[in-house]
């Protein structure tokens, strides 16, 4: 039996239900290994992501198209914050990463502990705290074959034409992002699920302006939005069909 403690990566982590930062298989597999090492006695630390959007949930609507829901749920309700950082390089930027921890007990009394990185922290910039939310839904693209993980996006990981990124393409997206087809479908599953009503103004202070504010939180851009599409229709009252 191992005397030095053996550290046990995974992306992800099966704990229990209210942990939602696993989706089925690999973190089942993964809480198992640690369930049994707490058991059996050994040495073992887990260490994973924490999700603060979690694993989607999934509900089929009346047209039968799967659509996937983030779930948001508060790590301090059922994770211990620790005080420990450390700083890493991530596309050449220096990334503060804290971290949280999960005790598992064991059958014996012995225990394992479960670490859970985090970057969505203050002293991070809004693109470094999105990381730990956003680097899940990208790999289970790349499972899909939707995203090639040799694949680049732009400057904060925007994806194709409607500038997805990841989770949300998880989410809302379409076939080909790069496609015409695909951006304008994704881009209708993205407006629909933000309330979008067709015929309702879309300008400023209209009904439909809240969906394209849920787009983006630049004003300029939301305001760039509504004017191209009202040059584009000759007017902010007509909606997209």
């Amino acid at each position: 039996m191992p005397t030095a403690p053996v550290a046990y990566f995974s992306m992800e982590i099966a704990l229990s239900d209210d942990v939602p930062t696993f989706s089925g298989g690999l973190g089942v597999l993964a809480g198992d290994h640690l369930r049994a090492a707490a058991d059996a006695g050994l040495p073992l630390v887990g260490v994973t992501l924490v999700y603060h959007l979690g694993f989607f949930r999934q509900e089929i609507d009346e047209t039968g198209r799967q659509i996937e829901h983030s779930v948001d749920w508060r790590p301090a309700d059922h994770l211990e914050p620790l005080d420990a950082r450390v700083e890493v390089v991530i596309g050449g930027r220096n990334v503060r990463v804290g971290v949280w921890r999960r005790v598992i007990r064991g059958e014996g009394g012995s225990s394992v502990p479960v670490y859970f990185l985090d970057t969505r922290l203050e002293e991070n910039d809004p693109d470094a705290r999105a990381i730990t939310d956003q680097l899940y839904a990208a790999l289970k693209l790349i499972d899909r074959g939707t995203l090639s993980a040799s694949q680049r996006g732009s400057m904060h990981g925007e994806i194709g034409q409607t500038q997805f990124l990841p989770k949300t393409m998880l989410e809302y997206g379409a076939g080909n992002l790069e496609s015409a087809a695909g951006a304008l479908n994704s881009t209708a599953n993205f407006l629909k699920a933000h309330g979008w009503r067709a015929g309702a103004g879309y300008q400023p202070g209209e009904p439909n302006f809240a969906a394209i504010e849920a787009w983006n939180a630049a004003t300029v851009y939301q305001q760039a939005i509504a004017l191209m599409g009202k040059q584009i229709d000759g007017g902010g009252a007509a909606a997209a069909r």
